[in-house]
């Protein structure tokens, strides 16, 4: 059996990060897979494996990514070495994009996304405590995050406490590996016939 591939999408301070982290702490055995990103390491970040932009081009030329995109004026990459772990039956979770979503489902359609919503105020106050962008990129990223969820997407709402989004998100994830789970036990059942 294939593993599941999840990843997690939203705006910058829609709490992609915090969610994740309350996935690791979860029961369910979930695979976690660190980006690539030409961002120097800042401990109050992602965990994440930081390379300059000469490596990161690289490594995208030597197809190290099975997903890389741009954002922010930064590179990032998932490496291909995941499909790996989906292969042994691993479910995995990633830190996505919704910009490099359609590319991602095109290279990996099984692909399942998870949309993390936030109140746009609640976006503001989180964006301006934690200092790292000014008030033009504020103002991009609230609107950014008052799209419509891309299609097909699973939606949860981060607007409270972090440990209620997280059981939504696992309840999410619990029911889709089941179904995964259901859909190849049929397969082989039948293929045995």
């Amino acid at each position: 059996m294939t593993g599941c591939l999840f990843v997690i999408l939203g705006a910058s301070g829609a709490g992609k990060d915090s969610i994740i982290h309350a996935l690791k702490q979860s029961s369910v055995d979930l695979e976690f897979t660190r980006r690539v990103i030409t961002r120097e390491i800042n401990i109050e970040t992602e965990d994440f494996e930081s390379v300059t932009n000469d490596v990161f081009d690289i490594m995208r030329d030597e197809n190290a990514f099975i997903f890389s995109w741009n954002a922010h004026g930064l590179k990032y990459g998932i490496r291909r070495d995941i499909l790996d772990h989906l292969k042994d039956g691993r479910h995995c979770v990633i830190n996505g994009s919704r910009k490099a979503l359609p590319a991602m489902l095109d290279e990996y359609p099984a692909l399942i996304p998870i949309l993390v919503t936030v109140d746009p105020n609640v976006l503001e106050r989180r964006l301006r405590s934690r200092g790292r962008e000014n008030e033009d990129e504020i103002a991009a990223r609230i609107s950014r995050s008052m799209m419509p969820p891309p299609e097909g997407c699973y939606t949860i709402s981060n607007n409270g406490m972090i440990e209620e989004t997280a059981k939504e998100c696992i309840r999410i994830m619990k029911s889709i590996i089941n179904m995964n789970q259901c859909a190849s036990k049929m397969k082989q059942e039948k293929a045995a016939q």
